[in-house]
């Protein structure tokens, strides 16, 4: 019942063994705390049906003998990218770590290695263990039951972040250390090398804080929802940095939610509004004369950029800084422009910009 990323350990393990795969979940728990049924029907809300089981030969019999079981051992964090390399190896092994006194919390396997706390095993394996179990630990036995009948053994390169918890203390840091371990690769470079660094500093105050990640997932949209009405009302220096502070809280809470294993529908709510929102303040912007001319040439340049944005908004890697252009890097330039008092010369910028990135596109694809 420790504090794992805004949510209980165990739940934790629940939602992560669900997201790796996991169809068919059982809890092996000595005692059934309110606490804990309520954690439950959390679980049951948001559709992950558990079954509880009160001792090893109870739980032994909620699993077929030929079917796939992924283990967890008590007070076990670990990150999600080890789990799905473990569930991929598909045959029965036991995550280990090298043996030592940095590794003294761990099961001992022998004198090169300790037991992670993890494992993919058979059925049959559980079977048997809990068959023949008496007054022994339980992890322990099936551990030495598993290499017995022949599991393998898998020692990861990097096991950053994966931890033994016993208190509060270590179950914050090791949610801390999960924030750090979450990285897209795919993401575009504004967001990879600005949004997303500010996220990692933001969300361990959020998760020491216990900040419901529901409520967090909902205010990137409030943002946007007010950056339009103060572009409506001329106020389109707020406008747009609300617009790139909506952009941080969409990428403070997408970080907060893979952290926890957690989905939200509000974040899919969000990628189908930001950019309508940011055509309307573009539109709204290039109407109010945005240059000495008086002519139409606001309204012209904003309307190549929502064309750029609407026709052209392909997944590339963050290599340069001529990038995909994205909505929140669009925000900081108009916001820089406004400040200076030529917003006319921010539409160009982003107008070059995007000409830049077709053009290096349909360089590098050629």
């Amino acid at each position: 019942m420790l504090p794992v990323a805004g949510q209980t350990l165990l739940e934790y393990q629940v939602r992560l063994a669900r997201a790796v795969g996991g169809g068919h979940i059982v809890v092996l728990v000595d005692q059934l705390p309110a606490a804990m049924v309520a954690l439950f029907d959390r679980l049951r809300a948001d559709g992950i049906d558990v079954d509880v089981a009160r001792d090893a030969r109870d739980a032994a019999d909620r699993i077929h003998p030929d079917e796939h079981v992924l283990l967890f051992t008590q007070g076990l964090i670990v990150p999600r990218r080890l789990l799905v390399d473990l569930v991929a190896r598909n045959n029965p092994t036991l995550l280990t770590l090298a043996g030592g006194n940095d590794n003294a919390g761990f099961e001992r396997i022998d004198a090169a290695e300790h037991w992670a706390g993890a494992a993919l095993l058979s059925g049959q394996t559980l079977r048997e263990t809990a068959a023949m179990l008496g007054d022994w630990s339980i992890g322990s036995t099936l551990m030495r039951n598993a290499l017995r009948s022949g599991a393998a053994r898998w020692r990861p390169e990097n096991s950053k972040g994966l931890v033994v918890v016993a208190n509060t203390d270590q179950a914050r840091a090791a949610s801390a250390a999960l924030v750090q371990d979450c990285d897209d690769d795919d993401a575009p470079f504004f967001d990879r090398y600005v949004l997303q660094p500010l996220a990692r500093l933001i969300v361990p105050y959020g998760l020491r804080a216990a900040v419901p990640v529901d409520l967090v997932a909902v205010l990137p949209i409030i943002l946007a929802g007010a950056a339009l009405l103060l572009a409506l009302l001329g106020w389109f220096a707020t406008a747009f940095a609300l617009l790139f502070l909506s952009g941080l809280a969409r990428a403070v809470a997408r970080l907060m939610l893979s952290v926890a294993v957690r989905e939200s529908g509000a974040l899919t709510v969000l990628e189908r509004i930001k950019l309508p929102i940011l055509c309307g303040c573009l539109l709204v912007l290039g109407w109010q004369g945005t240059g000495p001319t008086g002519d139409w040439t606001g309204v012209l340049l904003a309307a190549w950029i929502i064309a750029g944005f609407l026709l052209h908004r392909p997944q590339v890697r963050p290599i340069s800084l001529l990038s995909v252009p994205t909505i929140e890097s669009s925000a900081c330039v108009l916001i820089f422009a406004l400040l200076f008092g030529v917003p006319l010369a921010g539409l160009i910028v982003l107008v070059v910009h995007r000409f830049a990135f077709d053009v290096m596109r349909r360089f590098f694809n050629e």
